[in-house]
Formats: structure tokens, C-alpha cells, sequence
């Protein structure tokens, strides 16, 4: 079904809601969420990556909203560390070979349970975080399908405003 603001959403409106507004945690992947998934590299094998600003705007929106951000990657490249030291997030976990165990171990910490965190991930590696949380949204250009259990999917793509256009839905939920 299309949601406008949002994109397409496999579960009923009415659940969609009921389960953004729930969200607390806002937990991003970020190679294909965050980035277009695209490297570029240097003549002296620099590598370097795109991100979005107004992606960095919609989480200093969030933060300013009173919800939680953190990214949790399987790269273990400068890349994630850096956007999040530059956005004042606290919290990034990079290097994530087993995410469902790493998402446990933040929300633990955090003391909000995995069904008040929305997650946006775009490909395999992302699967096995789906049961557990609340929410999960993929970017419009991600590999996964309905069939893999996603939630919702944005008609933006990854790098290109799907966090914003995410996190936009999730406050206008919360806007009386």
C-alpha cells in the first residue's frame, strides 16, 4: 500500500502507525542506508564515500525530537565513525559481523526494548535483524523483498534522502 511521505508499507496503516509510534530507537546501517553504496577511490587507492546532508539533518531532527540514532554497519572503515562524531551521535557500532547480537547488546544498554527501535538496512546482511525489531524500512534501491519480512520501503534511495524521508514520516506521526 502506498503511504504518502513514506513510500510503500506491507503492514496496514493502522499497524504502521501503531509501531512508529512505539519508535524510540532509530538504528541505521549505513553502506546502501546512509551512503549510495558506491566507493570512489583515489590515484593512490584513497577510498572516499558520499553522504547525504539533509540524511544528517533528518537524524539532528530526530535527536532534537527526543529519539535515539546510532548506526551499526559490518565495514569497519573510518567512514561510519566519522559522519557519526560529526552528527554527535553516541553510539556506532561498526565492524558488526553478527547485527541481531550487536542490536541486543545497544538496546540493552540503552534500556529500550527491540520492539521500540526501527531499523533501516537495505541488503542480506540486515535479515536476520528483521524479527526483533519493530520497525524495519529499506531505501527504495535495497535488495531486499517483501518476502524477507520488511515493513516498509521509502521511494527514496540510499544516500539520497530515504533516512530523511523516514525519519520525516516517524516525526509527523508524533506531531499532534
Amino acid at each position: 500500500m502506498h503511504v504518502p511521505g513514506l513510500g510503500t508499507s506491507f503492514l496496514p496503516l493502522r499497524e504502521l502507525k501503531k509501531r512508529v509510534a512505539r519508535v524510540k530507537l532509530i538504528v541505521l546501517d549505513v553502506d546502501g542506508v546512509l551512503t549510495d553504496g558506491g566507493m570512489y577511490f583515489g590515484p593512490e587507492g584513497e577510498v572516499m564515500k558520499r553522504f547525504d546532508t539533509r540524511d544528517g539533518q533528518g537524524i539532528a531532527n530526530a535527536r532534537r525530537a527526543g529519539y535515539e540514532v546510532a548506526f551499526l554497519t559490518r565495514e569497519s572503515t573510518p567512514f561510519a565513525k566519522v559522519r557519526a562524531e560529526k552528527l554527535g551521535l553516541k553510539h556506532c557500532i561498526t565492524g558488526a559481523k553478527d547485527k541481531p547480537m550487536e542490536l541486543k547488546t545497544l538496546c540493552s544498554a540503552m534500556r529500550i526494548p527491540w520492539e521500540q527501535t526501527l531499523y533501516m538496512g537495505d541488503d542480506t546482511w540486515d535479515i536476520p535483524v528483521i524479527p526483533h525489531v519493530g520497525l524495519f524500512i529499506m531505501p527504495s534501491d535495497g535488495w531486499l523483498t517483501k518476502k524477507d519480512g520488511i515493513h516498509a520501503i521509502t521511494e527514496r534511495g540510499g544516500g539520497r534522502g530515504a533516512v530523511r524521508q523516514a525519519i520525516n514520516y516517524v516525526l509527523a506521526q508524533k506531531a499532534p
